[in-house]
Parts: structure tokens; C-alpha cells; sequence
């Protein structure tokens, strides 16, 4: 039990010393706490722009479980034979007789521009 208080207490003097230690000799410094607080923003910005631009939009949940399991069969089962497509919401302000062909024709076109 002895062995136990003496590693606690010496991670809790470690945790108590170098942190405040890192901050009041770093951090607050005006000179080397600019710099180091800008090296730190310099590298969340590259990091966030080279996320933007080299990461792949998309996640593919058959990488989330294990090949035995019965999702990984559906999911890839699914992303291949039922695509995804967008949805298009049409607002029409008159009535119109959709069993004409001339209107499912009108439709039609404006579909495939």
C-alpha cells in the first residue's frame, strides 16, 4: 500500500511542478509565449486546410464493423446497387392533369436539363 501512496504522490508533484513550471516560463513570457502560441495556430490552420483539401467526403460504414457481420454484407450490398441520388422538390403554382402526356412530357424535359 506504501508503494502506491509513493507513485501517486510523485505523479501528483510531477503534475503539479511542470505544467506550471511550462506555462509561467513559455506562456506568459510576452516574446516566447507569441511564438509559441503562434506556431500552435499556424499548425491548426495547415492542419484544418489540408483536412479541407486531401480528406475524402463520405463514410463508408462497412469500415465500421467487422467483415463477419451481417451490416458489412447490407452496406456494401446497398452502396452497390442502390445509388444515392439527389432529390429535386418542384413547386407548381397551377393544377395541372399529370395523365396528359404532354404535361409527364413538359416534366420530362425540365428533368433532364
Amino acid at each position: 500500500m506504501a508503494i502506491f501512496q509513493k507513485i501517486g504522490r510523485t505523479l501528483k508533484v510531477f503534475l503539479e511542478k511542470y505544467p506550471k513550471n511550462f506555462i509561467t516560463h513559455c506562456i506568459l513570457k510576452p516574446f516566447l509565449g507569441k511564438i509559441v502560441i503562434f506556431v500552435l495556430f499556424l499548425a491548426y490552420i495547415s492542419s484544418s486546410l489540408y483536412g479541407a483539401i486531401n480528406l475524402e467526403q463520405g463514410l463508408s460504414l462497412y469500415n465500421l464493423v467487422s467483415s463477419y457481420s451481417y451490416f458489412h454484407k447490407y452496406s456494401i450490398w446497398d452502396e452497390q446497387y442502390f445509388n444515392v441520388e439527389q432529390v429535386i422538390t418542384l413547386c407548381i403554382n397551377r393544377r395541372y392533369n399529370y395523365a396528359s402526356n404532354v404535361t409527364q412530357d413538359s416534366i420530362g424535359s425540365i428533368l433532364n436539363n
